[in-house]
């Protein structure tokens, strides 16, 4: 899989792919394929990664609805494939201020909830805008469920967890606004379990039966791995070497990546501009770090950032796209030496 594309989605069977504006999903020995970016002009400065990069033209995350079914979010909107019948149509638009969210959610038999598929608005929010939760229901209506009001500034992260009968809602970033939530009853119960400490700022996390485990996401100062309990007391399961965004769950092994960021402290154009990882970054890499509570974690994987400004041309980060193969893993390095939006597959042990 060693060329430049984008996985959205990859199994033993199928996958689901886009390159230079155009996606791809290949099953067997055929291969589908349909434009999603609609401009000629920005199809062909695709073609330059730097560009892609700079004007953030690689969709940044998809979801299986069914077999031949996907979405994925790109450029403002909300897209379902149908890629049998091969229409793209757009299903939703994200608010006018909104690109993309970082993540979709899948909730599943978690009681008190529908089954669905959800995100949190995410998006730069100086003056406090209120901030959204959108489900799209199992009849493909998309309808805002819960609003935050001037209290966060954008939504990171939604973790379902079938133990506690709720969905964790992770939000960002300073002071109060870095806070842990549960929801329950169809979100319409939402209250604050941990708020106002960089430790509790996190991107990505998983349910568990000893609870939710999280990584934080502070630029600013050292980050770690932490579980918050059942009982809702908190401890660090170990130091992590930078800010997670990203991961994912894998037959019961947990992955999560770590960004290379600058200080966001900076002044806005330094911010834009500098090409030096803030203080909560150990080195200039982006690292994965795996496991579980019984075999512990590890990194098993590590690509240095490159050359160009950190936030100008994208984090060096890893994303995951939605995996079903049955023992591997597959990491989507971006921004980074050698493997710039370039798959890795990984074993998984």
């Amino acid at each position: 899989m060693g060329k430049r594309k984008t996985i959205l989605y990859i199994s033993d069977n199928s996958l689901l792919w886009y390159r230079f504006g155009k996606l791809y999903y290949e099953s067997g020995e055929y291969v589908i394929s349909c434009v999603l970016q609609d401009s000629f002009v920005r199809r062909i400065v695709s073609r330059i990664r730097l560009v892609e990069r700079l004007l953030r033209l690689s969709p940044r995350t998809s979801i299986r609805l069914d077999e031949y079914h996907f979405l994925i979010s790109y450029d403002g909107k909300v897209y379902n494939w149908d890629v049998m019948q091969n229409i793209l149509k757009v299903e939703h638009a994200f608010r006018s201020e909104m690109n993309n969210p970082l993540s979709f959610t899948r909730i599943e038999s978690v009681s008190g909830f529908e089954d669905c598929i959800a995100y949190g608005e995410y998006f730069v929010n100086p003056s406090r805008k209120a901030v959204k939760i959108w489900v799209r229901t199992a009849g493909g209506e998309w309808k805002d469920v819960y609003q935050f009001d001037g209290n966060i500034i954008h939504i990171h992260a939604l973790v379902p967890d079938r133990i506690n009968k709720c969905v964790y809602i992770l939000t960002g970033d300073f002071d109060d606004e870095a806070a842990i939530w549960a929801a329950r009853n169809n979100f319409k119960e939402v209250v604050s379990l941990k708020k106002g400490e960089q430790r509790f700022r996190g991107c990505v996390g998983f349910g568990t039966e000893k609870g939710l485990l999280y990584a934080t996401d502070a630029p600013t100062e050292p980050n770690a791995l932490y579980l918050m309990g059942n009982d809702g007391g908190v401890s660090k399961v170990m130091d992590m070497p930078g800010p997670s965004i990203y991961g994912i769950e894998q037959n019961g092994v947990f992955y999560f990546a770590t960004s290379v960021e600058p200080d966001s402290s900076l002044s806005t154009w330094e911010y834009f501009l500098s090409r030096k990882q803030g203080p909560g970054m150990k080195d200039n890499f982006t690292h994965v770090i795996a496991g579980n509570f019984e075999k512990g974690f590890r990194e098993i994987a590590k690509f240095e950032n490159d050359f160009w400004p950190l936030t100008l041309f994208q984090f060096a980060n890893v994303l995951f796209p939605e995996n079903e193969l049955k023992d591997k893993i597959c990491m989507m390095p971006v921004s980074v030496k050698k493997y710039d939006n370039v798959p890795v597959i990984g074993i998984v042990d």
